[in-house]
Order: C-alpha cells, then structure tokens, then sequence
C-alpha cells in the first residue's frame, strides 16, 4: 500500500506559520501604527482614546517643547502620566526660542519632538512653515472656534491675556497706574519692565489705536527709560522677588498664579482695551510617538486638564471651567491679537518694538 507524503515545502509552512502567529497577533497594533502619523492624528474611531493608549505605550514616551512655567507644566505632566502611564520628557524656553530651537533642528534632520506647547504666534508660523501636522478632536466641539486653528493645527488649551502687573511691597495698590496713560507719568521712569517678544502686543495695540494715537502713545512711553527681560516667567520671578516693580505688560495667568497659588505679593490691573491671545498645542510632524502626543492634545484639552490649569491660577480656554477668581474675563474689553498680520509683518512689528525699548 503507497503511503501519502506531504510535500516537504507544505509541512515547513506549516510548521513555519505556527511559530509566526503569537508574533503576528501581538504586532497587530504596530501595524496599525504603520498608518503614519497624519492618519493617527486624525482617527476618529469610537475606540480612539483606547486605541491611541495601544499605539503610545509601544513608544512609552513622549517629548514636549513647552514655554509653559516650569512648575505649571511639571503638575500638567505629572497627572497624564499618572493617568496613561506614558513617560513626559521636555524642553522648556520662550516661545520664540523653541520655534527658533525647532526650525534649527529640522534643518539639521535632528527634530524629534512631538509636541509644541507655544504662543499662538509660534503656532501660527509652525503651520504655515509645515512643521505641524493637522489632527482632530472631539474635545474642540466645547472650545469658542476663536481657540483652535480652523483647519485643526493647532488648538488653544490656555489664554494669555496682557495685563500690568505690580510688586505690592513696591507699589501701594492705591498708586499703582489703572490706565495705559498713567504709566506715562514721570514716577514710572525706570520702573517699568518689558518683554522682549511682545511686538505682537505693541502691534495689535498700535492697530487698535490707529498710526498717529499709537506713534504718539509709544512714543511717549519710549521716555520713561524701559527696561528689557526675555520671558515673562523671568520677568514674574524676579516681580515675586522684587527686582522688578511693574511688568507691563505681564501674562494674567501669572498673575493669578503668583496670588491665588503661591500667595506672592503680587497683583495685577485690568486697562482698556485688553490684549489677548491664545496658546496652544500641536503635533510636530517629527512626531516619533503621534499617539501619545494626540493623547497629550487630548488630555490638556478635557476638563480634567483645564481643571488643573484653574488650580494652578492659569486661564483656561474652555468657557464650561471655573476661573480663580469666579468670571475674571467678565466685563473685560478685549481685542485679539490678529495672526495672519503678525506672521506676514512680524519682522517688522519686532524692529519697531525692540528699538521702543533700546535693543539693537
């Protein structure tokens, strides 16, 4: 009687597709990785918090550019680590340092970052320089569209709002200046310190203004001997400290930090109009881990990430969150910094605000 031989090639598969199957079955999220990061940034699957939490863990961390406070954005880390059990590493500076840090690397093929956690100006010329990548969420469906980049680059999660702020040791509150004309009065020589990128707050007042109440304003406050800072979280810590009277202007959501948080002995006044504007995050296109930085977007955008930033005395952008004080917005007149203007004329807004305040 013949015998029936299986084919040697046969049985070698065989024996071959067994041993491949475990690995085939736990790569399957690696392969679905492999849909890139546009397409893991624009998932939209019910399972998308469940399936991003898959797709980040294989990576388990994730590199965050932040012009956050230092400590602000440690808390911010600390709890979505907490949560998602993904590792936040990061690289912290001005806005205008981390958009010049990132242009520097990808000309050097050496960005690696996923996240940019910056002011909306440097939001603004990450997407039209094609460095960030457009995502949804479905968290933006409760933000103002005034908060978020239209086509989805980028999404405001906290407001910063320009105000004067003042060392109370230094300043009585009953003498400090309520209107931007009173910080023209003589006793404010020398007293007044200023942030070296804030053209985009000179410009919008400036536009607001009009070209001859503006020159004229600017040019008076060009007398009373600025003093120049890089960075507003130098310019709050040395304000806390008292080696700086009066930032003007500085960010409201350092002030509300520095008396609601750490009980400094700082304050803050409201002048008319108010200059305002968002700062966001976005998904660089270097993203090496897309899903933990859409998980991070996502985080920073829920109202457990907002709650944290009221906590911490920030101003957060969603309506639904309770400020520290209750409605510090309220009431306030506000214009907007407008981006398109500050992208197609910033070079020349920054010449004209560095030489106000003497930098060469």
């Amino acid at each position: 009687m013949n015998k029936i031989r299986t084919p040697v090639p046969i049985i070698l598969v065989v024996i071959l597709g067994l041993l491949l199957w475990p690995a085939l079955t736990k790569t399957s999220g690696a392969k679905e990785q492999t849909l890139g990061v546009k397409e893991i940034a624009r998932y939209e699957g019910k399972d998308r918090e469940q399936k991003l939490l898959q797709w980040a863990k294989e990576k388990k961390e994730i590199l965050v550019y932040a012009s956050e406070q230092a400590d602000d954005f440690a808390v911010m880390a600390s709890a979505f680590e907490k949560k998602y059990g993904i590792k936040v590493n990061s690289y912290k500076g001005t806005g205008e340092a981390l958009l010049q840090r990132i242009m520097t690397e990808d000309s050097a093929g050496k960005l690696t970052a996923d996240i940019a956690d910056v002011g909306g100006n440097q939001q603004y010329i990450l997407k039209k320089e094609g460095f960030t990548i457009p995502f949804k969420s479905p968290l933006l469906a409760k933000y103002p569209k005034a908060t978020y980049d239209k086509d989805g680059y980028w999404a405001g999660h906290r407001l910063t709002v320009f105000v004067p702020m003042y060392n109370t040791n230094a300043v009585p509150r009953n003498e400090m200046a309520r209107t931007y004309k009173d910080f023209l009065n003589p006793k404010w020589k020398g007293k007044l310190a200023v942030e070296v990128s804030d053209y985009d707050w000179y410009a919008t007042l400036m536009k607001h203004w009009g070209p001859a109440e503006g020159a004229k304003y600017f040019a008076q406050l060009k007398q009373q001997q600025l003093k120049p800072y890089e960075g507003h979280s130098l310019m709050t810590e040395l304000l806390t400290s008292g080696e700086i009277q009066i930032a003007f202007p500085g960010y409201l959501m350092h002030a509300l930090g520095e008396v609601y948080v750490r009980k400094a002995p700082v304050d803050w006044v409201k002048v008319d109009p108010v200059v305002v504007k968002p700062a966001g995050v976005s998904l660089l296109k270097s993203a090496r881990n897309p899903a933990g930085g859409m998980l991070f977007i996502d985080f920073v955008l829920s109202e457990e990430g907002q709650a944290i930033l009221v906590k911490r005395g920030r101003t957060p952008a969603l309506p639904s969150i309770q400020t520290i004080p209750p409605d510090v917005l309220k009431q306030m007149n506000m214009v907007s910094v407008d981006f398109d203007t500050m992208y197609r004329e910033g070079e020349k807004w920054l010449k004209e605000w560095h030489d106000l305040i003497g930098i060469q």
